[in-house]
């Protein structure tokens, strides 16, 4: 499929649009797009949900092959797995998402839960929590890894537990913008990368943080001279001024031990 597997437009708010999608697998293959506008082949979304109150989207297998241009140049602006907008009381649960631009995105919403996810390879966010939610975003016991931009990108208030996020290529591991309130804890976030992004500026683990609580969390990096630089408090702070600053009291800065770095 190159542009939507499923479209549920909620706007008709006469009718229940509700979607209940489990046990599915999806294969999104953008190569070849003679036939759609640049601005289609741009909004490549496995699954789009506008005002889709209630649904839920569970146990699904995503994988993202190529996405060309209309003149067959590869175009990194291509790949949603599922875009929410203006939906309320949706869960995305237990989905294993390989590929695509962005994994997850939430936007003005009212509740929201993301949970039990694996994440692999997405070219940006595998998961972002955009502007406009005013309700109880929780996103918790996710896997994200390799990623090639922000593991997790909020930018709304949200509930952030027990995830673990590896291995990101550009900007950090975590980004948050305008989300103040967030509660941050029991999280697992390490690199094992380079120093700097692919622009040749150094890496973050915590980027643009704003007010909110974070603790118990377990921080770590091994790349680079002064690995522990990358706390944007607003500056580059180490953990240990990061710490001093209230945040992660109870965290620690340590090498997770997982069995492989590499899978």
């Amino acid at each position: 499929i190159r542009t939507r597997h499923i479209f549920i437009d909620g706007t008709d708010t006469a009718n229940k649009n509700t979607l209940i999608a489990t046990g599915n697998t999806f294969t999104m293959n953008g190569e070849g797009y003679t036939d759609k506008t640049a601005t289609e082949s741009a909004l490549s979304i496995a699954t789009w949900l506008v005002n889709a109150h209630g649904s839920t989207w569970s146990n699904n297998t995503v994988l993202f092959l190529n996405f060309l241009d209309n003149s067959g140049v590869f175009d990194d602006t291509n790949g949603y797995v599922i875009f929410s907008s203006g939906s309320d009381g949706i869960t995305i649960s237990n989905n294993s998402i390989t590929g695509g631009r962005h994994g997850v995105v939430i936007q003005d919403g009212i509740v929201a839960s993301i949970l039990r996810n694996r994440f692999i390879k997405t070219r940006d966010d595998a998961i972002w929590v955009f502007t406009g939610n005013t309700g109880d975003v929780t996103v918790a016991y996710n896997v994200i890894s390799d990623t090639g931009d922000d593991g997790i990108s909020i930018q709304s208030p949200v509930n952030l537990y027990n995830n673990t996020v590896a291995r990101v290529s550009d900007t950090g591991l975590t980004y948050f913008v305008e989300a103040t309130g967030s509660v941050v804890k029991n999280n697992i976030f390490a690199e094992w990368g380079e120093a700097t992004d692919d622009v040749g500026e150094g890496k973050k683990a915590v980027v643009k943080w704003t007010t909110g609580t974070v603790n118990y969390n377990l921080w770590f990096r091994t790349a680079g001279a002064g690995a522990q630089d990358w706390f944007d408090n607003p500056v580059n702070d180490t953990f240990a001024v990061w710490q001093a600053a209230g945040k992660d009291v109870n965290g620690l800065y340590a090498n997770p031990l997982f069995v492989s770095t590499s899978n």
